[in-house]
């Protein structure tokens, strides 16, 4: 192999879209129960590449009470796949939340689906994330859950805002 030629995957142009991902945010979060009670959280998350491929982020929130919720998380483009996938693990549960979808045509929406846990029962359900770049400092992720009618019910609000 030459100098000049690289081993693995090369970034392909969806791998760019990750770039609004990178740098260091101001993390606010609004919380909503099926109880319809809710909460907020107020943190930081640090975001870098991982070879043009991912950008992984590492964050740390406060809630009310002084609760803590801390999460690692990645989102990459898989050239197997022509999916974007994305991971996210936390310290107050010990699933594993792999998500997959798409990017929008104009490029400011990213939407990916997943299987998780129910909030009550011994079950899973169907999870969805909204990834929307609302300018080049601000993006949100709105999380949705699908009931058993196929009906979306929104139930959290992540709001990022540039460090």
């Amino acid at each position: 192999m030459s100098e000049t030629e690289q081993m693995g995957t090369q970034p392909l142009p969806e791998h760019a879209w990750l770039k609004h991902l990178i740098g260091e945010w101001k993390v606010s979060t609004d919380m909503m129960s099926p109880d319809g009670t809710g909460a907020t959280a107020i943190g930081t998350e640090s975001v870098r590449t991982l070879g043009g491929l991912w950008a992984v982020g590492e964050g740390n929130s406060v809630g009310e009470g002084g609760f803590v919720w801390s999460y690692v998380t990645g989102v990459g483009f898989d050239v197997s796949s022509k999916q974007f996938r994305s991971f996210w693990v936390q310290n107050v549960s010990s699933h594993l939340w792999n998500s997959s979808g798409h990017l929008s045509a104009d490029q400011k929406v990213l939407t990916l689906d997943c299987v998780g846990p129910h909030f009550t029962e011994d079950r899973d359900m169907n999870y969805r994330d909204v990834h929307t770049l609302v300018d080049e400092n601000t993006r949100t992720i709105t999380s949705f859950v699908q009931d058993d009618a196929g009906e979306w019910t929104q139930i959290m609000v992540i709001t990022y805002t540039r460090a």
